[in-house]
């Protein structure tokens, strides 16, 4: 049988403090939130201290749409780039919506707290930055340097040509 913070929801904090109301469904989504309430009967507060409150409101909105509509699971390998092809619009908006810097702190956060669907969400959304992509490609749409001189990259792209025939 349930506990009352199981059947009513329990208070997240973020990072900074501030305090979210965090749903039953949510609960069951989470396996962070989940095993807390299950060893903490009579906890009605939770720290998630690497989460800021800009994403944590964004994952309460996300598991509060979820309850309502759960997202379809997505087909693997992905068969586009396009997420509104590869889940519902509220989810593929809901994803399409954030910075690369959101949505890796997001990935990050559903990671962090064991949801999921929010976590294979932000993963796709990834994949669809690398998908089909040369790693020159992946650098500039992921923002990312490398350290390498061009004598090293030769050098590696030589010893792992296997790899072009993935």
């Amino acid at each position: 049988m349930a506990n009352a913070v199981e059947s009513m929801g329990i208070t997240l904090l973020s990072c900074e403090g501030e305090s979210f109301a965090f749903s039953a469904h949510g609960i069951k989504l989470s396996s962070y939130v989940k095993s807390f309430v299950e060893e903490n009967l009579d906890e009605r507060e939770l720290s998630v201290p690497i989460v800021e409150s800009a994403i944590l409101q964004k994952i309460v909105e996300f598991v509060n749409h979820h309850e309502h509509e759960p997202m379809r699971g997505i087909a693997k390998p992905l068969t586009g780039n396009s997420m509104a092809n590869l889940v519902q619009p509220y989810y593929a908006e809901f994803v399409d919506n954030l910075s690369k810097n959101e949505l890796a702190k997001m990935a990050s956060a559903a990671n962090f707290m064991g949801l999921s669907p929010l976590l294979h969400l932000c993963a796709a959304k990834i994949a669809t930055y690398i998908r089909n992509k040369s790693p020159e490609e992946i650098r500039t749409n992921l923002g990312l340097s490398t350290n390498f001189t061009p004598e090293q990259a030769a050098k590696i792209a030589k010893e792992n040509e296997w790899a072009n025939d993935l």
